[in-house]
């Protein structure tokens, strides 16, 4: 080989690892370029000058190769290589960072582990699912993945062919059916011991699983009405949010995707003046239910039983505002959210105990003493969780304050208040990316990433409110959704359940706020204003009011025991049929529907009624104890002055552990009363005797007679007689 050929072969090598190199650069800036271009709806300028570096960059890379092509003999080209190589590692980098923060912001999941399970009482001698023969099996018809698993899993095991499959239309009358035992078994979620175990409290000791089925399926969720969402150009104006808190025992979102929905907050932001409104739903809010068939009322909580979706068309139906997005939020998730940011500064209104995040008591339970004090994860979850006193766990100093499902829901907001004012201090990276890595578990919601970023102004004016020491960063007004407490039969649990009727001068406010934050409607001016120095000023709470009464729903009355006449009275006056089934005098024995149905559901508003057979029995005396029944009229004492024994023994025949004594006074001392008469009495007229055993009087007697000495057999009897007394 010549020389000039070996030159030539040197240059040619060189010139080829200059176009790797380029092309490794060209690729890498690609791949940065890609990542800046999902940041624009951040900082859209500078996105597009760093596009513009890197294009420029590669431009040089690119003019440098081809200048040296031309050349037969090349310096080592060090400079070149060590530039390039920086610039690829540089852009990865950069890629990199982007695409792992970009990644945890993404809680909008597409797909969702579902699970399914074949359920039968805890009694029953069926273990697997292969033994499953001739028996009736339950499930629900609805088009969602718990029926489309419990399907399949029909199918697979070829169920239909050996069984019965009984089809309803809700869960809790297919429940009833089980512990009724008129069928065998049930399809229901996974998850249905946390779902139902507010109306079922054992079912998860009175049940057990025979067969789980999951699949990974499409978020049915994010199947809600395409005009609902607002697009990402328009994010910079008002929107609402429903916050969901899912009460789940395990951790994360995947397998959450049927819950309670114990937390209803709905909220209005507005963007340009940093304004929110927060309005808690109490969960036993009484509201047509968008899922249900017919949209039948029921309490609010149970429309999570379909998702989400199920929940915003069901606040939707009865506030008319439409709302943007959701978030779900799985509450165990507090308990880290909060001890990563230190704990929370609350003013607690009360000493209370409190489950803690996996419902236990005894050596579990949380104590939270009242007063202002920063609460670490558990005791923040617990004052969000806590409605009620518990005064079998804790002791009364733990059971003192008003508590209710409303009073909870503003626990909840002052908790999430206190999250945001943590939040403005953060300054750590690695504390940003702890909390990014417990919100991406334990969130989803339905806006994408581009639409998250797209709050990348509302953000950096947060921020800016931080930097400059402000104190409320975000100004929130609470509302107040007023209600009444109404017991109703409801018709698909076949149980009397406690719900809240709203009260719609409330609601109209509520509504009327929300509103006004997302310049749909116009504020009303406050056109007067009254102070008084010996009255302090207290901030009212929209929706708080004072309005006319809440409108409470007819219900039938429970008429067994009531006379004929007294049902046809109540039937007139309600414009209620009353039929009678049989023909009798006697009182009511039972009735076709249930006491507390509302009226408005009775088929041609016609209530049959069976009496009872008139008929005599006799009454069997019977005695009272004084001592457990004190207020009793037998048990207050009479007047026996100037009576005899025989008044005192009637009356004394009434009581039970009474005894009656006499003290006798000769007539020649009784100043003149009449012999055999009670001339005093131990406990005065008109006292109660309560637990007094011994009763004592003092009675006139007739004074001794000489007479023959009694026979020995006078005498006996005598004494018997005597003793007798």
């Amino acid at each position: 080989m010549s020389k000039k050929e070996n030159v030539k072969g040197k240059v040619s090598v060189t010139y080829i690892m200059r176009v790797i190199v380029l092309v490794l650069s060209f690729v890498s800036s690609a791949v940065l370029i890609y990542y800046l271009n999902l940041l624009t709806p951040t900082e859209p300028m500078l996105c597009y000058i760093g596009m513009g570096v890197l294009l420029g960059i590669d431009f040089l890379f690119l003019l440098f190769t081809i200048r040296a092509k031309g050349k037969k003999k090349l310096k080592k080209p060090v400079g070149y290589f060590v530039s390039s190589v920086l610039f690829i590692l540089i852009c990865l980098l950069l890629s990199f960072v982007i695409n792992y923060l970009y990644n945890r912001i993404s809680v909008k999941r597409e797909y969702l582990t579902y699970s399914t399970s074949l359920v039968t009482l805890v009694d029953s001698p069926l273990e697997k699912i292969e033994d499953v023969d001739n028996l009736e099996i339950g499930i629900v018809t609805d088009n969602n993945a718990y029926h489309t698993i419990a399907q399949e899993m029909i199918e697979e095991n070829k169920l239909d062919d050996r069984n019965s499959i009984i089809e309803y239309e809700d869960f809790p009358s297919m429940l009833n059916d089980l512990f009724d035992k008129e069928i065998d078994a049930v399809f229901l979620s996974s998850s249905y011991g946390t779902q139902f175990q507010n109306i079922f409290e054992d079912i998860v000791d009175t049940t057990k699983v025979i067969a789980t089925k999951e699949k990974e399926m499409q978020n049915e969720d994010l199947a809600i009405e395409e005009g609902n969402t607002k697009p990402t150009s328009l994010v910079n104006e008002p929107f609402t949010i429903l916050l969901l808190g899912v009460d789940s025992k395990i951790n994360g979102m995947d397998k959450n995707a049927s819950f309670n929905g114990d937390s209803l907050i709905l909220i209005t932001f507005n963007p340009k003046t940093l304004t929110a409104t927060t309005l808690s739903i109490p969960r036993d809010s009484y509201v047509p239910i968008a899922c249900f068939a017919n949209q039948k009322e029921n309490k609010i909580t149970h429309a999570a039983w379909n998702g989400a979706s199920c929940m915003m068309k069901t606040i939707e139906g009865f506030t008319g505002i439409d709302i943007d997005y959701y978030v779900k939020v799985n509450f165990k998730a507090v308990v880290s959210l909060v001890d990563a940011l230190g704990g929370v500064e609350i003013d607690v209104p009360y000493s209370f105990c409190e489950q803690n995040s996996d419902r236990k008591f005894g050596k579990n339970t949380v104590y939270v003493k009242k007063g202002l004090q920063t609460l670490n994860g558990e005791e923040a979850l617990a004052y969000a969780r806590n409605r009620k006193a518990w005064p079998n766990k804790c002791s009364s100093e733990w059971n003192q304050g008003e508590r209710s499902d409303i009073i909870r829901g503003l626990h909840q907001q002052e908790v999430i208040q206190a999250l945001l004012a943590k939040v403005k201090d953060i300054r750590s990276i690695d504390k940003i990316i702890e909390l990014l890595d417990l919100i991406s578990s334990n969130i989803e919601m339905n806006m994408t990433q581009a639409e998250i970023l797209s709050f990348y102004n509302v953000f950096k004016d947060i921020a800016a409110k931080g930097l400059s020491g402000s104190k409320d960063i975000i100004t929130f007004q609470q509302l107040f959704l007023k209600t009444s407490g109404q017991m109703i039969y409801d018709e698909s649990m076949k149980l009397v359940l406690s719900d809240q009727i709203i009260n719609q001068g409330s609601l109209e406010d509520v509504i009327h706020a929300m509103k006004v934050n997302l310049e749909l409607e116009e504020k009303e001016p406050i056109k007067t204003f009254s102070f008084s120095i010996n009255n302090p000023y207290t901030k009212t709470r929209i929706g708080d009011g004072n309005y006319s009464p809440t409108k409470l729903y007819a219900l039938l009355p429970d008429f067994t025991g009531k006379t004929k006449a007294y049902a046809e009275s109540w039937g007139n006056q309600n414009g209620i049929k009353i039929v009678f089934s049989n023909d009798s005098n006697g009182v009511v024995k039972s009735q076709n529907y249930p006491a507390k149905k509302r009226l408005d559901l009775i088929p041609n508003r016609t209530v049959t009624l069976t009496l009872e057979e008139k008929t005599v029995t006799p009454t069997t005396p019977t005695t009272i104890d004084c001592s457990t029944d004190p207020d009793n009229s037998v048990c207050t004492m009479p007047n026996f002055v100037g009576k005899g024994k025989q008044d005192v023994t009637a009356w004394a025949s009434k009581l039970k552990n009474v005894t009656i004594k006499y003290n006798e006074l000769s007539s020649a001392l009784a100043n003149g009363n009449k012999a055999g008469t009670i001339v005093d009495q131990s406990i005065k007229a008109g006292e109660s005797i309560r637990s007094t055993t011994v009763i004592t009087f003092t009675i006139v007697v007739e004074d001794e007679k000489e007479s023959p000495s009694p026979s020995p057999s006078e005498e006996s009897k005598e004494n018997e007689k005597g003793s007798s007394d």
